[in-house]
């Protein structure tokens, strides 16, 4: 949460976040978007329901239309169509619960994970996302990470086929 910009606190009376006025994950995001050409659709994941609501405020400001595919999309065919269908829909973002299976995004040839799935088949599948019998262009996949931070450690454990969260709570790794 740290690195994506905030901080969630569950209280007994409910939850309390805390959003940090400055983020690099969201101005590298900005950054990126701006040099992607316009015509080029990008899928964008995240994990955290703060992060995909901040990518969305984000994406306002830059007035760039998108999708939004999580947990508490109301219609997801709709969502889903939108970014798949309607060329001046650019980007969907989406939690990688919600698009990390059974998509067909091979419109999109970015992905930019904003937050990445621990578990190597999680990832795998997300990514698969864009590629199949039809993709014919190449993709292109940057992640966000704060370098020394546990998103360095959960792109180091993927690179090996691992799972971070199984490696830590097994005695294989610590944060």
């Amino acid at each position: 949460q740290l690195t994506s910009g905030f901080v969630s606190i569950k209280e007994e009376d409910g939850r309390v976040e805390h959003e940090f006025d400055d983020c690099p994950k969201i101005d590298a995001l900005e950054e990126l978007l701006s040099e992607i050409p316009e015509d080029e659709k990008v899928f964008v994941v995240h994990e955290f329901i703060h992060s995909g609501n901040r990518i969305h405020k984000l994406l306002k400001e830059m007035k760039i239309k998108h999708a939004r595919l999580n947990g508490a999309t109301d219609n997801p065919v709709m969502e889903l169509r939108k970014f798949t269908q309607d060329a001046s829909c650019r980007v969907l973002v989406a939690n990688w619960r919600s698009a990390g299976a059974g998509l067909n995004l091979q419109c999109a040839r970015y992905a930019i994970f904003y937050e990445s799935p621990v578990g190597p088949i999680a990832r795998t599948q997300t990514e698969g996302r864009m590629s199949g019998a039809r993709q014919i262009h190449k993709s292109f996949i940057y992640d966000l990470a704060v370098a020394g931070s546990v998103d360095t450690r959960i792109l180091e454990h993927l690179n090996d086929g691992k799972d971070l969260f199984e490696a830590i709570c097994s005695g294989g790794a610590k944060l």
